[in-house]
Parts: C-alpha cells; structure tokens; sequence
C-alpha cells in the first residue's frame, strides 16, 4: 500500500509518499522508516536535505522515477515494463522532464530497455549496469479458464538497484521522486 500526507510550507504544499506494507495499520506505518525500501529512504534523506521549492507555471516539472525494469512475455508478445518505467514514459509524454533511476543487466533486453527508454524522452543517465544479474523478466501463463500466473525470474538486476552518489545527488533537483 501507499500512503500519502500532504502538508503546506511557506504556501507550498509538499505531499509524502510512502510504502506500509500488507498487514500493518496507518497508524503503524506513519512516519516508520523502516516501512520504506532501503533505496527509498536514501532518497528521502536527500531529497529533504533540498525542502520544498514552487516552479514557474512555464517551467517543465523535473520527475523522477525509481523502480524495476522488466519485459513483460504475454501470450501476444513481449513488452517492456515495470510501473516506475510507465510513469516516466507518460510523463515525459505530458512534457515532464523525466529521468527513470533502475538497473538492468548487462545483456540484449538491458540495453533494449535503455534504448527504448530514450526514444520515448527519458533520460537514462541513472540506470545502473548490473553484470552479474539479467534484466527483470516475466513470464505470464493464461490457462485454459482464462486465469493468469506469474513467473518471475530472480534474481534480476532491478532487485539491486544502489544507493549510488550520482543518485542521490540528482535526486535534489527533481520536483517529484515516484517508486
């Protein structure tokens, strides 16, 4: 689940995301850390290192997201994926200037993911290569009722994504961080 709090600062108001995992309550979840991924709370530390800014109504809003980089295999084809990935695709198709923060592997999808990535106007400069692990992939199996499973391949790179200074200093110029 994702909660979200929105607070106003000097007339600005700043929303927080964050994850609560599956059997704990809000109240459990509220302001806990430790509900976060490890590669959330790096980026939350720095993000509130920067406090909240408005931009000018002309300016583009600067979006990043962070998340897994997976090729979906469906009955009708392969197709690249992940929801962090989707987001900064439609975002940058609204005129954001998005970035997508992820790792793949070192192998054909890894750089087919990166490549498609950039043809639809993300900026790719935060993926990270992960060598010893392949690119998120997953397979979906229809039966004969029409019922969906899941394979997922582990481990995949997108499950090791860093903390990585070049990360964390980026995250500060960003209007909003989506995972």
């Amino acid at each position: 689940r994702v909660l979200r709090r929105e607070q106003r600062a000097g007339g600005v108001s700043v929303q927080t995301l964050w994850w609560c995992p599956s059997g704990l309550t809000v109240a459990q979840c509220k302001g806990s850390q430790a509900s976060q991924p490890p590669i959330m709370r790096s980026l939350a530390l720095a993000l509130s290192a920067v406090g909240a800014h408005a931009l000018a109504p002309s300016s583009p809003h600067r979006v990043l997201a962070v998340g897994e980089t997976l090729f979906d295999s469906l009955p009708n084809g392969v197709y690249l994926g992940g929801a962090p990935l989707n987001v900064a695709v439609h975002c940058s198709q609204l005129g954001a200037v998005a970035s997508y923060a992820s790792a793949v592997g070192d192998d054909q999808l890894g750089r087919d993911a990166r490549r498609r990535l950039e043809t639809a106007g993300v900026d790719t400069t935060l993926i990270q290569t992960r060598a010893e692990l392949e690119t998120g992939f997953v397979t979906c199996i229809i039966d004969a009722c029409g019922d969906a499973t899941y394979e997922i391949a582990h481990p995949s790179a997108w499950d090791d994504i860093h903390a990585e200074p070049a990360l964390l200093s980026a995250a500060r110029s960003f209007d909003a961080c989506v995972h």
